[in-house]
């Protein structure tokens, strides 16, 4: 009787060890090229992009003139190591110290995971 429910019995798939080491081996010459590359495009896109950043934060500067116009938030990158990200305030200068104030007010409930 088939119910429409899965039968390890019905499909049979040949079973194959895969070496990660094959799949993710080092190539140094291409990481380092690769590396070498997005740097370069980097550092011709932010010559290019310079003069748009530069109106961009006179424009923040100018319409609230509390706070720098940059935001500064730590992350976690590769391996687990923290960088500084930076971008443009979109938001008021004390965002983060209202933010718990502000969770309580939310009239949303938090969603409970079904598994």
């Amino acid at each position: 009787m088939d119910n429409g429910t899965y039968d390890e019995r019905k499909v049979k798939l040949p079973q194959k060890e895969i070496q990660l080491d094959s799949i993710y081996r080092k190539k140094p010459v291409y990481d380092f090229l690769k590396r070498a590359f997005d740097i370069i495009c980097s550092f011709i896109a932010l010559v290019i992009l310079l003069p748009v950043f530069l109106i961009i934060s006179i424009i923040i500067s100018c319409g609230d003139r509390q706070g720098k116009p940059f935001f500064v938030q730590k992350r976690c990158g590769k391996n687990g190591r923290e960088f500084k990200f930076y971008k443009f305030r979109t938001m008021c200068v004390n965002a983060e110290q209202q933010l718990e104030s502000l969770k309580s007010r939310n009239g949303l409930r938090k969603l409970k995971r079904a598994f």
